[in-house]
């Protein structure tokens, strides 16, 4: 008995240490961190900075942290990390005019400087480390043929669900979209952005973060899918049960080209035909 109790203290040692635990901690985490703090697109230059900062710094702080096998660079990455999810949560703390921070030189400095360790990485690397986490070109003529033909999908997917009453209901996500062209396209460039960083936080980072952690690529995808999943709660309930399927589909398809930028614009084509269809045609 005291045997059997050693071996499971020491299997839960060595199950906390390992990279799997680390990263489905802080994926799932910082997913649920998004679910509430990631629903305002005013003012526009915010919503921008915002995402960049929590999609992209903030995982990349973390993945560097995690896999970096110097001690000391280990350690600077964790207290950039920590820094950065500091800044965070004080960003989702302002309020009102403060968070027009078009002109605030303190924050835009922050932002700077929080990309600089991921470039200055990159040069002593000498290596775009990011690639071995879907942000390359992958499998190019695959990857082409993929989006061609997922994108002819979504639209059309976007064009049956425009008929849901839910979904008339919530799109467009911005109803300023609807005051003139000009607002439309300002906006639609800003969800390109902000679509090419969830899709590398999802099908980049996270997928890619399971696969190495892990060596079981079944379960990678199938825990992404649920994550992600997770991410759409609150929305459309046909959006959020599709959203696992959907996961599931680009986890596997991001997996075999190894790219993520392919479901970075299927995305964008499925948010973008549904906001046409809510602006123009309903």
């Amino acid at each position: 008995m005291i045997d059997d109790m050693k071996m499971f203290f020491k299997d839960l040692i060595v199950l906390c240490q390992s990279k799997m635990i680390y990263y489905a901690s802080f994926f799932t985490l910082w997913t649920l961190f998004l679910l509430y703090n990631n629903n305002f697109f005013y003012p526009y230059y915010f919503w921008i900075l915002y995402s960049i900062l929590v999609l992209f710094i903030v995982p990349v702080y973390f993945i560097i942290a995690v896999e970096e096998k110097n001690r000391l660079v280990k350690i600077l990455f964790a207290i950039l990390f920590t820094s950065s999810v500091c800044f965070a949560f004080y960003l989702i703390g302002l309020k009102g005019s403060k968070r027009n921070i078009t002109r605030n030189e303190i924050i835009n400095g922050l932002m700077i400087i929080s990309a600089l360790p991921i470039i200055i990485y990159s040069i002593l690397k000498k290596r775009f480390f990011l690639s071995d986490f879907g942000f390359s070109f992958g499998k190019v003529k695959t990857a082409l043929l993929f989006t061609l033909i997922c994108s002819v999908a979504a639209v059309l997917i976007a064009y049956f669900a425009s008929f849901n009453p839910q979904f008339k209901h919530v799109y467009p996500l911005i109803r300023e979209m609807k005051s003139s062209t000009p607002a439309f396209l300002r906006y639609e460039i800003g969800f390109f952005l902000f679509f090419f960083l969830w899709e590398f936080f999802f099908r980049g980072a996270m997928l890619f973060a399971f696969i190495k952690s892990s060596d079981n690529i079944a379960l990678a995808i199938i825990l992404q899918s649920a994550i992600f999943t997770f991410a759409h709660l609150g929305k459309p309930g046909l959006e959020t049960i599709s959203s696992l399927f959907g996961g599931l589909i680009l986890g596997f398809l991001v997996y075999r080209i190894k790219t993520f930028m392919p479901a970075a614009i299927i995305h964008f084509v499925l948010a973008l035909t549904m906001d046409v269809i809510s602006v123009y045609f309903s």
